[in-house]
């Protein structure tokens, strides 16, 4: 596996970046002048590493799941996917992809018989588990359905 399919996209990491969240980690969108590009880096001590303006971190699928909450009583239960099966055919899907949402359980009583109905919420899909954990964080973020310092405060206390 590629280290770039392991990390949230350049896009993402400068847009999580401009919402205030941490600049602090072993990966990082780092800005080289020739050719003129960003390319992946990865640091092996991130406190003694030098962080230009222009570059932001490239948080990885380990990291972004740490700062998104498993449960909070607005959204519900976080459930992470990936689809790569038809499930009507059973066949494997040519595109695949993860899929991230919040869920509720609710439910109704029928002639003394609880049904239960799971309703999703603020799903968000993407080719890898990174880029849609990184779009769920971001729509959160933007959504003030997050604070970023909750979001900081969960990355400080990560250890990786």
């Amino acid at each position: 596996m590629k280290l770039s399919d392991q990390c949230c996209t350049r896009e993402q990491a400068q847009r999580l970046k401009e919402l205030g969240v941490a600049q602090k980690g072993h990966f990082l969108w780092q800005w080289e002048e020739n050719p003129q590009k960003h390319v992946l880096t990865f640091k092996a001590d991130p406190d003694n590493h030098a962080v230009f303006e222009q570059d932001c971190q490239a948080f990885s699928a380990a990291e972004l799941g740490q700062m998104l909450p498993d449960y909070t009583g607005e959204l519900g239960n976080l459930e992470i996917g990936k689809s790569e099966t038809d499930h009507i055919s059973m066949k494997p899907k040519k595109e695949k992809w993860w899929n991230v949402s919040y869920w509720t359980l609710s439910g109704r009583v029928e002639r003394d018989l609880y049904i239960p109905e799971q309703k999703s919420k603020h799903l968000q899909q993407a080719a890898t588990l990174a880029q849609t954990l990184a779009k769920m964080l971001i729509y959160l973020l933007e959504n003030n359905l997050l604070s970023v310092s909750e979001v900081n405060e969960r990355l400080k206390g990560q250890t990786l």
